[in-house]
């Protein structure tokens, strides 16, 4: 994860590509290496992001893979088998999770990628595999992106998190954000997980919104989004202005 600085109007363009890409924004330097300056806004939700990490929960077992192209790619973490099956060079037809077959066109997000539309599964290679031991269940997290990728599609990215003892799928999808981590907020005795939604053009012509839900893996095994006792979605949001020289960053947010 990193933090949140402004810059000078110059650097924003590439301060934004930071932001959307690791989902809290690191600390820049100017030309002569002197500290950036930040607002006490800016330093509180740097608390709060911060806050948010001591709630993370450690996987037992993490598989890095480099991309090396087959039709059909086979994975072992802990007594687990993962198989994921290319039909041709940029296409996945199915994964294969021990006995569970998945059809790939059959997959769609739980979760709003782009201004609110749940979206099938994008991405086409497999880039990361993490296992977890939660409650006496087997949870295994998986990481696509595409290769090789074009214009936006760099910015995607899929996650695949499967239930062994439901044998249960759920798919997330992230546009310029990357939410790999599971957590145990105090909100319930549930797996927790954050995934973003984006809101905004994609170049940057009107305020672009990041909007992070709390979503809580249910007894059978699927993602379910979280509310408060209220009816409102446990969320935090980051709101950026590409093309604003007076104001460059908003947060708001509901939380525990």
């Amino acid at each position: 994860m990193l933090f949140f600085s402004c810059s000078e109007k110059a650097k924003k363009s590439a301060s934004e590509n930071r932001i959307i890409k690791e989902q809290i924004v690191s600390t820049e330097t100017n030309n002569s290496d002197d500290p950036i300056e930040i607002s006490q806004q800016e330093k509180d939700f740097n608390e709060f992001l911060e806050s948010i990490k001591t709630f993370k929960i450690q996987p037992i077992d993490t598989l890095e893979i480099d991309y090396d192209f087959k039709q059909l790619e086979k994975y072992k973490i802990g007594k687990n088998i993962i198989q994921v099956f290319k039909k041709d060079s940029l296409n996945i037809d199915w994964i294969k999770i021990n006995s569970n077959k998945l059809t790939v066109e059959n997959l769609k997000t739980i979760n709003p990628r782009v201004d609110g539309n749940r979206e099938n599964m994008f991405c086409n290679s497999i880039q990361k595999i993490k296992l977890y031991n939660i409650n006496k269940d087997e949870i295994i997290f998986l990481e696509f992106t595409s290769h090789p990728c074009t214009g936006l599609g760099c910015s995607v990215s899929d996650y695949l998190i499967y239930d062994v003892k439901n044998n249960q799928v759920n798919l997330f999808g992230n546009f310029r954000t990357v939410n790999m981590d599971f957590y145990n907020f105090p909100i319930n005795k549930k797996l927790n997980y954050i995934s973003t939604e984006y809101q905004g053009d994609f170049h940057g012509a009107t305020p672009i919104h990041f909007i992070s839900r709390v979503y809580s893996l249910d007894n059978k095994g699927k993602f379910q989004l979280e509310k408060d006792l209220k009816g409102k979605e446990y969320y935090y949001e980051i709101i950026t202005f590409p093309n604003e020289e007076t104001k460059e960053f908003e947060y708001k947010r509901n939380w525990f």
